[in-house]
């Protein structure tokens, strides 16, 4: 699952009700819609009809014999109580949060990574109290390497990987953070994030944010740095390369689409 969806499955499932399947996986996507139908109030059969009637549509020489296996395995996924319809709709953001992470004695780049850092362990956290039922842990931890691949690609963040540069990856910011008591790095890639313990939550939040794909984004442009800026289509965060620049790429192309569709129309009338 792409960024664009990771927490934000009821948008991922109206893209396939609306478009077929999305990726390959169609498995995955099966299980998906599974969900969203127990979510509805559906019974095992009913689910199963329903995806039946979905593949019978949008599989290309559906064949019942074949497919069945697939179906029912996306079926009993869905009737596992553990396997919740995961949705989060966006993540508070407080003005003390921010200002602690502004008054870090570390460059607008790492304080981005921070930010980011931050985010994604209020999303991890979001993400237990929805599947479990429970509050996550009063604690705050991040890492893993998987995570920290994320991470980099999240907070938009390039390293300078010269021979005298002191921080050529996320590894050598993260010793950089625990040299300066942001972190304290711990075992098997986990470090805990020390700058959480001391914001305590005031209830008053600077925004909300909602787009999980575009974490470090939403850091410059909330303190107007690095050419951010929103895209006049549809409102996502993008880096304006020049004054030209006013669509993100998706909406450039589907402009572009509409407009070669008229000239096409246009030039088959006369």
């Amino acid at each position: 699952m792409s960024n664009k969806y990771k927490y934000k499955e009821k948008d991922y499932i109206e893209d396939i009700l609306e478009n077929g399947f999305v990726t390959k996986y169609v498995g995955s996507e099966l299980k998906l819609l599974a969900k969203w139908y127990k979510d509805k109030g559906m019974d095992s059969e009913k689910i199963k009809d329903e995806l039946q009637d979905f593949c019978k549509v949008h599989i290309k020489n559906y064949n019942k014999a074949i497919h069945y296996k697939i179906i029912n395995s996306a079926v009993n996924y869905a009737k596992n109580e553990k396997n919740k319809l995961i949705h989060i709709d966006s993540v508070p953001i407080s003005k003390l949060e921010l200002d602690t992470i502004e008054s870090m004695d570390i460059s607008h780049d790492y304080q981005r990574v921070v930010f980011t850092m931050m985010v994604m362990n209020k999303l991890g956290k979001e993400f237990i109290r929805i599947r479990d039922g429970v509050p996550g842990s009063n604690e705050y931890y991040f890492g893993g390497y998987k995570n920290f691949r994320e991470l980099v690609s999240l907070a938009n963040i390039t390293f300078n990987k010269k021979k005298n540069s002191e921080v050529k990856n996320i590894h050598d910011l993260v010793h950089l953070l625990d040299e300066k008591g942001i972190v304290e790095i711990g075992t098997n890639g986990n470090i805990k994030l020390l700058f959480m313990y001391g914001i305590k939550s005031s209830g008053e939040f600077e925004f909300e944010l909602s787009n999980f794909e575009t974490i470090g984004f939403k850091y410059d442009h909330y303190h107007g740095e690095n050419k951010i800026k929103e895209c006049d289509e549809c409102g996502i965060l993008m880096k304006q390369n020049n004054n030209n620049h006013k669509k993100c790429n998706e909406c450039a192309e589907k402009k572009w689409r509409e407009y070669n569709a008229k000239k096409q129309r246009i030039y088959r009338d006369n």
